[in-house]
């Protein structure tokens, strides 16, 4: 009988020292895990700002191009008017001429306004788009960060209550597994 309570004894001493040391660990790699977070969001936050500096200089480079078109345009009409110009002889051609460079003038001036509002209503458009990405991002990041603080809380429950080692580890690895698993399904 003795050999089997003095057993039984090392046993419990055992689990309970196992417990012991993985509370102790647990701090150490929490701490760990904080740090990788804090380094991941930081990347994050480089990223979108790397994004959205490309995406404004993409924005001017098109605004240049499409103002050097509209130079380039304007001149080449210029030069057309002024051609017809000298070859009208006549009072009416020279009214027609002018008619015909009012009508040209009105009809560029309501294309260049079409495209523009086209192309404020596209970038309204890419920035909402971003912005509710980025919401979303946000949000995931918080209920991943939510989920792996409520875990982390329960395996710090676990060791003050004095659980067992095995069954404290599995759960925090199976909550922050689950955590992992959902901010991956939502982003």
């Amino acid at each position: 009988l003795t050999p089997v309570t003095s057993f039984a004894q090392g046993r419990s001493r055992n689990a309970t020292t196992t417990a012991a040391i993985l509370c102790a660990v647990l701090e150490e790699r929490l701490q760990r895990l904080d740090a990788n977070l804090s380094e991941r969001m930081g990347k994050i936050d480089a990223r979108r700002t790397e994004r959205r500096d490309m995406l404004s200089e993409k924005r001017d480079t098109r605004r240049e191009r499409l103002a050097d078109h509209r130079d380039r345009r304007n001149e080449i009409v210029q030069a057309h008017i002024a051609k017809l110009e000298e070859r009208a002889q006549t009072d009416a051609q020279r009214a027609a001429v002018a008619a015909f460079q009012t009508a040209v003038t009105n009809a560029i001036a309501a294309r260049r306004s079409a495209i523009d509002q086209a192309i404020q209503t596209f970038e309204t458009g890419v920035n909402q788009a971003l912005e509710t990405r980025r919401t979303a991002i946000d949000q995931a990041i918080t209920t991943a960060k939510n989920a792996k603080s409520a875990a982390i809380a329960k395996a710090k429950a676990d060791c003050a209550s004095g659980a067992r080692a095995a069954t404290i580890r599995e759960a925090l690895k199976n909550a922050l597994k689950a955590a992992q698993d959902a901010f991956t399904a939502s982003v």
